[in-house]
C-alpha cells in the first residue's frame, strides 16, 4: 500500500477475504494495529487532517 501526497475526502475501505482465512485475517489485523500505534501514523493522519478519527 502507498499513500499518495494528495488530500481526499475521508474514505473507508475493507479487505475481502474468505471466512475460513482466519490466519490471514489475524495477520492483517495485527499489522494494522502495529502501524496505527506508531508516531509515523499520527503524523500521516495529521498531514491529511484526520486526527479526529
Amino acid at each position: 500500500m502507498e499513500l499518495l501526497p494528495l488530500k481526499f475526502d475521508v474514505q473507508f475501505y475493507a479487505f475481502g477475504i474468505k471466512k475460513d482465512a482466519v490466519v490471514l485475517e489475524q495477520a492483517i489485523s495485527q499489522r494494522i494495529l502495529e502501524i496505527a500505534e506508531t508516531q509515523e501514523w499520527e503524523i500521516i493522519l495529521s498531514e491529511f487532517g484526520l486526527t479526529e478519527l
